[in-house]
């Protein structure tokens, strides 16, 4: 899969392959100078100075992405200097970012819906055993009977 996508040394996205915007939840103009680094909530800091050495060097890391509307999954991302230009030309320093998801969470993003819904079964369970209900849902209180 071709999942990259080009930030400039703020970590704002100036380009981005079709792979990763639907990654990331967004179509490819709306990605377009979003900072990449809120889609790694817990990462943010690391990333910005794993940025910084990446414009030197290539850096390899694992980070949970939080991808717009859909659940979070983790990614390894490979960071690297990339210049569109010939080194002649210096233009401004970009970072070209290759994503590519853990053999795991491929495996269950290609599972489908029955994972899902499992999952979200579970969840709904959990919450209802810890007393948590939906805001629709009332509980009949012991002792009241509903008039009809």
């Amino acid at each position: 899969m071709n999942i990259w996508l080009e930030t400039d040394a703020f970590g704002l996205i100036v380009g981005i392959s079709r792979e990763a915007a639907r990654l990331f939840g967004l179509s490819q103009r709306g990605a377009l100078t979003r900072d990449v680094r809120l889609f790694f909530p817990a990462s943010y800091h690391s990333l910005s100075a794993l940025m910084r050495s990446a414009e030197l060097l290539v850096v390899e890391t694992e980070g949970v992405l939080h991808p717009r509307d859909r659940r979070p999954r983790t990614v390894r991302i490979r960071l690297a200097p990339y210049s569109p230009l010939p080194a002649s030309s210096r233009p401004a320093q970009l970072l070209r970012w290759t994503v590519s998801e853990r053999e795991e969470e491929r495996a269950s993003a290609q599972s489908g819906r029955g994972a899902k819904r499992s999952r979200a079964a579970d969840d709904a369970v959990q919450r209802a055993a810890a007393g948590h209900l939906p805001a629709d849902v009332s509980r009949p209180v012991h002792g009241e009977h509903n008039a009809a």
